[in-house]
Order: structure tokens, then C-alpha cells, then sequence
């Protein structure tokens, strides 16, 4: 077999398992919003979405999905890429491309469900959906270019997430604009780069916020993940109330779930990144910080991302969407405990936290006097993370699930 054959065979495998990996949370959330919100509501927002939006909107909601997804996948494949896989016999490019593949791969479950979602968006279009089925999948591969690491970053990503929203958006002319701006991406592109990077000398942080600097510099431009995934769950409420026409006494409740789950996703995708990218290494529990100093410090960072979202919710209730401040403070404490569990968590960090999330978010709905049952039951949240901070063994071994740069006990780096 040529290496460029069988290169291709070994990603495709890595891409076919990574989609496996995703496919039970994809359908644990299909089935949630199909039972829980009725089918009706899934089939209106699908028409909204894909039959009746804007093309400038589409595109965005589509390139932000598959950008979630692949942001999932890539540090998957990427992992390793720079060891004995250096050695065959294939370009660098090839390299690139076929690790491509890969993510584009591990993103078809997400790709089937909006697939279905743009045919039942379609039955009430005029148009044909043939359009945005093919954005989609451009959109995914898009998506896939974009978050390989690899050179020049910034115009990858620029050109990467541009070619996401033309793509997505079914219209053929920015179709082919997008189809253009892969291939000049795919031409100035190089090689997947190494983790060994030189290091720049960084100014001393102040005291005070010694640990959220920490966290800001292992999440990077990722940071701006958190708040996009919490502006998704608000766009949808805001369809949902100028599509429907409720009793005045319904808006909080359905403002208090918007305002929850807009929270459960922005803490989910910030706890995982961090349980990803900054795990917790033996030299930062050698330091003189207690358990719950450091569950406190997560905590708060974690919160501070997530309040992020609140001003899309004033408009539409204030009283409600201040109450929603009562489900943040016991969902950040929860974030902050589910990092420390990241070698055990099987679906990753975000997946627990959004499973858990959406059952409290619905508690949190049912009446107004929820915020104070849920302050109430913040310290115990509180203890019970400090419990796991107590107990992790940062030294056992575990299935690796986050990547390893900047990790002390990696031989390899990466």
C-alpha cells in the first residue's frame, strides 16, 4: 500500500472514531429538544433557521455549530502529530489534509443532525434545501481547516471561519466565494506545527489575579468560545417568543430557562477548554493554595464568563433575567468541580456539565421562588467540589483525554 493510501486509511479510522465519540451526546441532545420542547417547536425552528432566515444569519449559526465540533475533534487528531508520524514518508501537506479528513469526519454526527434539521426546514421553502445541504458539508470541512494547527494561524482562521459563513449560508454565490477562499487557504497553509514552541517572556502577574491570568493564557483566543455558545441558546429564545404568543405570567419561566441554559452552555464549553488545556499539573497543587481557594478562583473566572450573557436577557424580563443570577453562582461552583474530573468524565467535561445543566435549568423555570432554593443549595455544591479537589491524584494514570501541552508528565509534549 502507498504511505499516502494508507495515510489516509489512518485518519479516516481516527475521523470514524471520533464520530462515535460524538454521536450519543448529539443524540441525547436531538432526543432532549425533540421530547422536552415538542417536535412542533423543532420543526419551527428548523423553518426559522434554514426555510425563512436571513442568508448572513444562517451562515453564522451553521459556521458557529461546526466550529464547536470541530473545535472538539481537532486537538484529537492533532495529538501526537508531531512524533513518529513526522518520520513517514509523506509531505507535510498530505499531512494537513488527510488530518482534515479526520476532523471533518469526527463532526458527521452534528452534520447528519442539521442535515435533517435543513430538510424539515425546507418543506415550507420555497427553494430547494440541495444548496444548504452542500454548504453544510463545505461548512464542516471549513470548519476543519480552520482549527488544525497550523501556519499562518490568524489568516487561518480568518479565512477558515469566512469561508464557514459563505458556506453556510446556501446562497451558490457565496458558495463559490467560499469554495475560492479554501483553496487559498489550503495553498498558504503549511504543515500541522509542533507544540515545541518558543516561549516569549510574559510580564509577572499581579497577586490578585495570578490565577485568572493562568486561565486567560491557557485558553487563549478559545476564551470567546464561552460566550458565543451562551449567545446561541438566547437567539433561540428570542425566536421563540416573537413566534409565539404567550401569556404575560409564562415570559419569566421561559426567560428564567433561556437565561439557564444560556449559562449551562457558555460554563460547559469554557470548563471543558479548561479541563482540556489546563489540567491540573502536580507543580500548582505544591503551591500554598487550599481546595477551596482554588475551587473559588475556577468558580469565579468560570462565572465571569458566563455573566457574559446576561445583557441579551435584560430586554425581554429584567426581573427574570436578574434571577438568573442565582442559577450562575451554584452552575459555576459545579463547572469549577467538573474540571477536576476530566479523566473520568466519558463524554468530556462540557458533556457532563450540559446533561446536568439542562435537568436544573428546567427545576430552575418552575416557579419564582427556585433562585432562592438554589442559593440555598450552593454551599453544598460548593463542599462537594471542594471534596473533589481534595481526592484528585494528579499523578494516576488516566485515559488521556485532554491535550497535554504545557503538561509536566507528558514525554511526549503534546
Amino acid at each position: 500500500m502507498k504511505p499516502s493510501a494508507a495515510f489516509l486509511r489512518f485518519h479516516s479510522r481516527v475521523g470514524i472514531r471520533l464520530a462515535f465519540r460524538l454521536l450519543a451526546p448529539v443524540l441525547a441532545g436531538l432526543f432532549a429538544f425533540y421530547y422536552l420542547l415538542k417536535p412542533e417547536f423543532l420543526l419551527l425552528l428548523a423553518g426559522q433557521v434554514f426555510g425563512r432566515s436571513a442568508p448572513a444569519a444562517q451562515g453564522f449559526i451553521v459556521a458557529v455549530a461546526v466550529l464547536l465540533a470541530a473545535r472538539t475533534a481537532a486537538p484529537r487528531v492533532s495529538f501526537g502529530l508531531g512524533g513518529w508520524l513526522r518520520h513517514l514518508p509523506v509531505s507535510a501537506k498530505l499531512e494537513r489534509r488527510t488530518a482534515s479528513l479526520a476532523v471533518f469526519i469526527g463532526q458527521s454526527p452534528l452534520v447528519l443532525t442539521m442535515a435533517l434539521l435543513i430538510l424539515a426546514g425546507g418543506m415550507n421553502a420555497s427553494g430547494s434545501p440541495l444548496f444548504d445541504l452542500t454548504g453544510l458539508v463545505l461548512a464542516a470541512y471549513a470548519a476543519a481547516m480552520a482549527l488544525l494547527p497550523s501556519s499562518p494561524r490568524a489568516a487561518r482562521l480568518v479565512l477558515g471561519f469566512a469561508a464557514a459563513a459563505f458556506a453556510g449560508s446556501g446562497q451558490p454565490v457565496l458558495m463559490a466565494i467560499a469554495a475560492l477562499l479554501l483553496l487559498v487557504l489550503d495553498r498558504i497553509s503549511g504543515g500541522i506545527e509542533s507544540a515545541h514552541r518558543r516561549l516569549k517572556r510574559r510580564k509577572p502577574a499581579p497577586p490578585a489575579l495570578f490565577w485568572a491570568v493562568i486561565d486567560l493564557r491557557a485558553l487563549g483566543p478559545t476564551v470567546f468560545l464561552g460566550p458565543a455558545a451562551a449567545a446561541v441558546p438566547a437567539v433561540l429564545l428570542r425566536f421563540f417568543l416573537r413566534n409565539n404568543d404567550l401569556p404575560a405570567s409564562a415570559v419569566p419561566a421561559a426567560v428564567r430557562f433561556g437565561i439557564a441554559m444560556s449559562f449551562v452552555a457558555g460554563l460547559a464549553v469554557t470548563a471543558g477548554l479548561l479541563a482540556a488545556r489546563r489540567p491540573p499539573w502536580p507543580w500548582s497543587r505544591s503551591l500554598g493554595r487550599t481546595s477551596r481557594r482554588a475551587i473559588a478562583a475556577d468558580a469565579l473566572f468560570l462565572a465571569a464568563i458566563g455573566i457574559l450573557a446576561l445583557p441579551a436577557f435584560l430586554p425581554l424580563h429584567p426581573e427574570a433575567a436578574l434571577s438568573g443570577l442565582a442559577f450562575l453562582i451554584p452552575a459555576a461552583v459545579l463547572a469549577a468541580g467538573a474540571v477536576r474530573t476530566a479523566g473520568e468524565a466519558r463524554f468530556g467535561v462540557a458533556w457532563s456539565i450540559v446533561l446536568q445543566g439542562a435537568v436544573a435549568a428546567m427545576a430552575f423555570a418552575l416557579a419564582t421562588w427556585t433562585p432562592v432554593a438554589f442559593l440555598a443549595f450552593s454551599p453544598a455544591v460548593f463542599l462537594d467540589a471542594v471534596r473533589r479537589e481534595r481526592r484528585l491524584k494528579v499523578t494516576r494514570w488516566t485515559e488521556i483525554r485532554h491535550s497535554a501541552g504545557g503538561d509536566s508528565l507528558s514525554w511526549s509534549g503534546r
